[in-house]
């Protein structure tokens, strides 16, 4: 992991685009690392930190990033689909367009996070505080989510910032007591007939 860590502090692995699919990263320590567009499948980041990184754009599919620490990270457009990231500390994180299919964020903390656009669907939320950040347009299509009634409850931004996201499950809705949101009738006129 030394010569990993020198090559990524000199700014090597985001130059030439190396991969470094299914590389052990545990526990290494790689604040700001630039790793813009970075091939990651499978990697291992467990315990990591990794605050302040550049990740624009990183392939991180099926990677393991359980108890990284990603605050303040850069992942605009990283692909995270399946990756592990259970326990993670995503505070203030970028992750406007990032794709997080199926990935498991249970007890993350995503507080102040910016999901603009993002793809969370199917993810694992359940224990996630995702209090004050941005979800708008996020598509949260089939989320798992724990309730309040949970020993450990997934922990919502305001309701107003989550009927920002799109294909809100009902249940979440009914849970936030969310007004049904739908785009298509709040441009609509409204018809006092």
């Amino acid at each position: 992991a030394s010569v990993i860590q020198f090559l990524i502090e000199a700014e090597v692995i985001s130059k030439a685009r190396l991969d470094l699919s299914q590389s052990d990263l545990s526990e290494t320590d790689l604040k700001g690392a630039k790793l813009e567009r970075a091939k990651l499948k499978e990697a291992n980041f467990e315990g990591a930190d990794l605050f302040g990184a550049n990740l624009t754009e990183a392939k991180l599919k099926l990677a393991k990033l359980r108890r990284v620490n990603l605050a303040m990270g850069h992942l605009t457009k990283a692909d995270l689909s399946g990756a592990k990231l259970s326990g993670a500390y995503l505070f203030g994180a970028y992750l406007e367009g990032a794709t997080l299919f199926g990935a498991n964020l249970e007890g993350a903390v995503l507080t102040q996070a910016n999901l603009t656009e993002a793809a969370l669907f199917g993810a694992n939320l359940e224990g996630a505080g995702l209090t004050g950040e941005d979800l708008t347009v996020t598509d949260i299509t089939d989320i798992k989510w724990s309730t309040e009634t949970d020993k450990y409850p997934t922990r919502w931004p305001d309701p107003e910032e989550v009927a920002k996201a799109k294909n809100i499950p009902d249940a979440l809705k009914k849970q936030l007591k969310l007004q049904p949101y739908d785009t298509s009738e709040s441009e609509a006129p409204a018809d006092n007939e």
